[in-house]
């Protein structure tokens, strides 16, 4: 029940009763989650990008989504701020019920994450070498009481 909300958009899919909740598909609050990881050390986000119909939308379907899109476009702030890095793949030739179109998908995503692995090298480097300046920082800092060690323990 909760895989067939995530596509239940309002106005082109009913939304699904569920534990006496009506679900719909989260990318109406949230296109990417990032709020539901707020103590993670390191954020990758993978976003999928659409540059929409790049025409007049000629069905209500197409105008529901086009809206859909706009408002995920304009909210795009509250999750790309918390995130270190976003992956976005190339991926404007395919529509969104692409299915058949699967493989090629895939393989624009594995691009992608090839294309963006210097910078999450680089990411952890740093916080590699963030973490073990704190761990020393902290095995140099002893309390006062705790400077006075007897040597012959």
């Amino acid at each position: 029940m909760p895989l067939r909300a995530s596509c239940s958009f309002p106005g082109l899919f009913v939304p699904i009763e569920y534990g006496g909740r009506l679900l719909l598909d989260g990318a109406i609050v949230s296109s990417v989650p990032v709020s539901a990881l707020p103590d993670m050390d390191l954020i990758v986000a993978v976003h999928i990008r659409s540059s929409g119909l790049g025409r007049r939308p000629s069905s209500l379907f197409e105008v529901v989504g086009e809206s859909f899109r706009i408002t995920q476009s304009l909210n795009q702030a509250s999750w790309r701020d918390r995130c270190d890095l976003v992956i976005e793949p190339e991926v404007a030739d395919f529509r969104w019920d692409d299915f058949g179109r699967a493989d090629e998908l895939i393989a624009a995503g594995e691009r992608a994450a090839r294309e963006a692995l210097p910078a999450l090298r680089e990411l952890l480097r740093q916080r590699t070498m963030a973490g073990i300046r704190k761990a020393q920082e902290r095995r140099f800092t002893l309390p006062a009481a705790s400077a006075q060690l007897d040597p012959l323990a």
